[in-house]
């Protein structure tokens, strides 16, 4: 039989997962990851199967390329910021319909000193945004720096 001090150990990180799981921050990732599997899923899926030849291979790494490369660019009306927005809706979505109470990130915004000979203040990103940037980007860009690394031009014919 176990001791009750192991079961006490067992309830509290039990609670403390439960309590990140319900973190939009965690579930922002999840909508993350599922847009990144919408992208390279079929793409795995087909690589899988016993009737792939190489010129569609080459075309299904050039499609997953150019889709996270899409997602990455940083138009007002296309690309990262349609995207994200999208992913942070549908996370705000689910959150509320599984009656998690907090929706939006709550951060204090932290102000850097001002250097000697600088005349304005650098605004530092808070919520949303700062996820977007630290999380959400460099993903995209180690994706796509991934696959090129892996899938050289010469190796899929960049046309």
């Amino acid at each position: 039989m176990a001791s009750a001090g192991a079961d006490h150990a067992t309830v509290s990180q039990a609670r403390g997962l439960a309590v990140r799981l319900k973190d939009i921050r965690f579930i922002i990732a999840l909508f993350v990851l599922k847009e990144i599997v919408a992208v390279a899923g079929p793409a795995s899926r087909q690589f899988q199967g016993i009737c792939t030849d190489l010129a569609m291979a080459a075309q299904l790494v050039l499609d997953c390329r150019d889709k996270f490369a899409e997602m990455r660019s940083d138009n007002t009306l296309s690309g990262l910021t349609a995207t994200w927005k999208r992913i942070d809706g549908d996370a705000k979505t689910f959150a509320s319909q599984h009656s998690i109470e907090q929706t939006e990130i709550v951060e204090r915004r932290r102000s850097k000193p001002l250097m000697a000979g600088e005349g304005a203040r650098d605004e530092s990103l808070v919520g949303e945004e700062r996820l977007k940037v630290s999380m959400f980007v460099p993903v995209l860009d180690q994706l796509t720096m991934q696959l090129k690394e892996r899938f050289s031009d010469e190796q899929v014919g960049e046309r």
